[in-house]
């Protein structure tokens, strides 16, 4: 069974993929890759958005609610994209799906996009994700862009899930 940790990152790479439509390669910051590889650019001209999400914290002490922060980055190689256009549309795409999400007419599809094996999703709120930056230090200058935004829940058994899943 993968950690809360993976599950919450496959589940936003999952969502992200489908908003993007094939626009974009999503990635795990925490994806494996085969032995001798690392990951990079493949070179398509696609924008790459990136998910990293971090440990869960606590709302006080003994309450069961967790809350995972989550960092969405979308980059691009200037070479690949020196008008910024493809990088500009998914970085709209990808602020569009998380203000949907934080809308109270998008939390029904936030809670279905985020809920796991382990973790109910209950609630969502933007964090700073820590903005835009470029890379020109390289030999592939690159700009970026991240929006951050937290997920709050409540650990659950599969079990639970099930019945949660029959009971709607």
């Amino acid at each position: 069974m993968a950690s809360i940790v993976k599950q919450i990152e496959a589940a936003t790479i999952a969502a992200l993929s489908s908003a993007l439509d094939g626009a974009a390669r999503v990635t795990g910051f925490r994806q494996s890759v085969a032995e001798g590889f690392v990951k990079t650019s493949d070179g398509d001209g696609r924008p790459e958005v990136i998910v990293s999400v971090s440990s869960a914290t606590s709302q006080s002490y003994g309450s069961p609610v967790l809350e995972y922060g989550v960092a969405v980055q979308v980059r691009l190689e200037w070479s690949d994209d020196p008008t910024l256009a493809k990088f500009d549309e998914t970085a709209a795409a990808v602020e569009a799906l998380l203000m949907h999400w934080n809308l109270r007419e998008g939390r029904d599809d936030m809670a279905a996009a985020l809920t796991t094996d382990n973790f109910r999703a209950d609630g969502f709120k933007l964090s700073d994700g820590g903005g835009d930056s470029a890379d020109v230090s390289g030999d592939r200058p690159a700009i970026s862009t991240s929006q951050g935004f937290s997920v709050m829940g409540v650990y659950q058994t599969p079990e639970e899930t099930q019945t949660q899943e029959e009971a709607s």
